[in-house]
């Protein structure tokens, strides 16, 4: 059986953590934190293949951590989602200038949010 891909979320609201996770498909090993500050950890610890940030966050933002593994070589390849309510113009700017590589805004679709993670991982879309 092939590995499963790895989806590490990062968001202080735990519901929101919970409608990522029962998004995902099966297929799916997701890994949930509600802060940055086992952030760089579990990275080495998982090397998932996507990372979904919210933006507003208890000590450092979604940006600072994206900037943070933009930082290392190492984790460069890793695709970054932002997934949060803001939804001005002057956050899409700072999501590129942070090379986040995709954004979705809150309440999400579970649908929309599957076809991008298998597009942001290079998957097939999967149904479920």
């Amino acid at each position: 059986m092939a590995a499963k891909n790895v989806v590490l979320a990062v968001d202080d609201d735990a519901s929101a953590r919970a409608a990522i996770a029962a998004a995902l498909p099966r297929s799916y090993q997701f890994l949930g934190l509600p802060d940055g500050r086992e952030f760089v950890e579990t990275v080495e610890a998982y090397e998932p293949d996507l990372v979904i940030l919210d933006l507003h966050l208890p000590g450092e933002d979604g940006f600072s951590l994206c900037r943070r593994l933009r930082g290392r070589a190492e984790f460069r390849h890793i695709p970054i989602l932002f997934l949060t309510s803001m939804k001005e113009e002057s956050t899409w700017r700072h999501l590129l200038e942070a090379h986040g590589d995709a954004y979705l805004t809150k309440p999400f679709d579970a649908r929309v949010l599957r076809d991008t993670i298998a597009r942001l991982v290079g998957d097939q879309p999967a149904a479920g």
